[in-house]
């Protein structure tokens, strides 16, 4: 999976900008993923701190996402991701 970190939620979860106004939410404790949803909708609906990869480094999302499970919005599992 490709993308970008965008923005985190303490040192757990990442937001992941996946192109053409969508996002992803991970949570690295869970080992998760939601499917993609609209970004400025994840965004307004919880408190994000900007990710600035400059300042911070990059975040490999292939990497950082192998083996999770994928969950729909209602918290079911769609399968695997990578």
């Amino acid at each position: 999976m490709e993308g970008k970190v965008v923005a985190t939620q303490g040192s757990g979860t990442f937001l992941i900008d996946v192109g053409k106004g969508k996002a992803r939410v991970f949570d690295i404790e869970r080992k998760v993923i939601y499917t993609p949803f609209n970004l400025d909708s994840i965004i307004a609906r919880g408190y994000w701190d900007e990710y600035d990869a400059e300042e911070e480094g990059p975040i490999d999302v292939p990497s950082l996402v192998k083996g999770a499970k994928e969950l729909d919005l209602e918290g079911n599992e769609t399968g695997e991701v990578m």
